[in-house]
């Protein structure tokens, strides 16, 4: 069983408590964290990649107002990604041995398959807003697959030899904004329009990774994470991108831990993330990686700094306005997970819920 808890904050660096305090502190936190795993929530090993055998999911929703979860459905395997429908009647996943695209009520019960034919679904998927359109990573390569809504006219919208990964829809519906990596210059976020055509950096600093980005609702800002200071933290930037030097993106967390998936709620009140333990990292920053690497391209970069089965701690804190300011982030739930749990904005409509994933091993 998952404990939740109001409480205690996680301290920002910006209130300059002294470095060995705050060492002491983020040691005991995530002591915490591991202590307070029941049995059934410990998942041994360090990673473990998608669909391997005796993983076991739980998809469950928590409630603000509570603090507290219920489970929806569990299974045997690896199924990742829930998020709401439109109306906030049901919850979108994807996984399983076939990697499909499944929906259940929220009140729970047996999913059923959406069609999408037999196109296999790599992490992230999604509705456009306008409901036309569900855009999906197709698990046979590293494209981004197109369909309508009803599942027809499916087809792919990037080349085979370019890495795009799908995150997020604008919400106009006029831009599909994803993760790309360019060999010899970084790994960044990119829009194409759902044509495929237009594709644009929305950023410009090089030897660093940038991924997860997610719009507000109001389009107006897009939150993402990146290891530009040493560690993944979460960031923001002006819908549009972070300008010449990306002088227009600013740092929202700025502690210790390893920050990812940030998603504002659709009232622009709260961000949820997940963080994993400080030296969770499997790779170097990539601006490391590049001087111990003289000579390679970064396509041999290993962005998997966001692994499987980790004690994660989902964290919340409110949403900024045009300032940015340190607000402390208060710990929703210990869960184990990671890659899966909140790849996508699963926020209910009336931002009173979100849905994530957990994770266990079975033998």
């Amino acid at each position: 069983m998952i404990r939740h808890m109001p409480g205690p904050f996680l301290f920002q660096r910006r209130w300059k408590l002294p470095s060995r305090l705050l060492a002491t502190f983020l040691a005991v936190a995530f002591a915490s964290i591991a202590s307070e795993q029941s049995k059934p929530e410990t998942v041994p090993g360090a990673t473990a990649p998608a669909n391997v055998p005796g993983t076991y999911s739980h998809i469950k929703i928590y409630d603000l107002k509570t603090r507290t979860s219920r489970e929806i459905y569990s299974s045997n395997g690896f199924y990742e990604g829930p998020y709401y429908s439109r109306d906030g009647k049901y919850l979108f996943f994807e996984g399983g041995p076939d990697q499909q695209l499944y929906r259940i009520p929220v009140s729970g019960g047996k999913p059923e398959i959406v069609d999408i034919g037999q196109v296999r679904i790599k992490h992230d998927h999604g509705f456009s807003p306008d409901g036309k359109w569900l855009a999906m990573n197709f698990a046979g390569g590293t494209q981004v697959f197109l369909s309508t809504a009803t599942g027809a006219d499916r087809h792919t919208i990037t080349p085979k030899d370019q890495l795009f990964y799908f995150h997020v829809w604008s919400p106009d519906s006029q831009w599909i904004i994803g993760g790309s990596r360019k060999p010899d210059t970084s790994y960044g976020i990119y829009r194409i329009k759902p044509d495929g055509s237009g594709e644009e950096s929305l950023m410009q600093l090089g030897d660093v990774a940038n991924d997860v980005p997610d719009f507000t609702a109001d389009g107006k800002w897009i939150y993402f994470n990146s290891d530009r200071t040493g560690s993944f933290q979460i960031w923001r930037m002006p819908a549009d991108g972070a300008g010449p030097g990306d002088k227009l993106a600013r740092e929202i967390t700025t502690d210790k831990t390893q920050n990812w998936w940030p998603h504002p709620s659709p009232d622009g009140r709260w961000l949820v993330f997940a963080s994993y333990k400080p030296n969770v990292r499997v790779d170097a920053p990539m601006a490391q990686w590049i001087k111990n690497h003289p000579g390679e391209t970064i396509s041999h970069y290993n962005l998997t700094n966001h692994p499987y089965n980790q004690n994660v701690v989902l964290r919340l804190r409110s949403l900024p306005g045009n300032d940015v300011r340190p607000a402390p982030s208060k710990l929703l739930a210990h869960i184990i997970g990671g890659q899966g749990s909140i790849n996508i904005n699963s926020w209910s409509p009336d931002s009173q819920h979100f849905a994530y994933v957990s994770y266990e091993a079975k033998p």
